[in-house]
């Protein structure tokens, strides 16, 4: 089963895109090169988030939108503010006006040469 790939919509996402299209563009690296490259990053990211990243944020606002299709939940607040849990107590509110959160399944990952 393949990684979640919404992680290429980010802005490092975006730049890996365009740094690959201009080195396939230019010969560099082959198309199924930049190709393997993408999935690598997709397999990384969700690694990366599940596995490395310990911060919580506690959040609000007012929920605009929401959606559920193939296993994805969808929502997108207003006015929302997101408030890190710090060990000390200091105050880090940030507020912004619209956000989008994406919800997905886990994935469970195998290694190479497992069927």
């Amino acid at each position: 089963m393949s990684a979640y790939q919404h992680y290429r919509n980010t802005t490092l996402g975006n730049c890996l895109e365009e740094a690959l299209e201009e080195l396939i563009q230019s010969q560099n690296i082959s198309s199924d090169l930049g190709i393997h490259v993408l999935m690598q990053f997709d397999r990384a990211m969700n690694h990366l988030l599940k596995d490395k990243v310990r911060n919580k944020f506690g959040f609000k606002g007012s929920l605009y939108a929401y959606r559920y299709c193939d296993n994805v939940w969808t929502y997108v607040l207003k006015d929302a503010e997101f408030k890190p849990s710090t060990k000390d107590g200091s105050d880090g509110v940030i507020q912004v006006s619209k956000v989008k959160f994406v919800a997905c399944e886990a994935l469970i990952q195998k290694s190479a040469g497992e069927t």
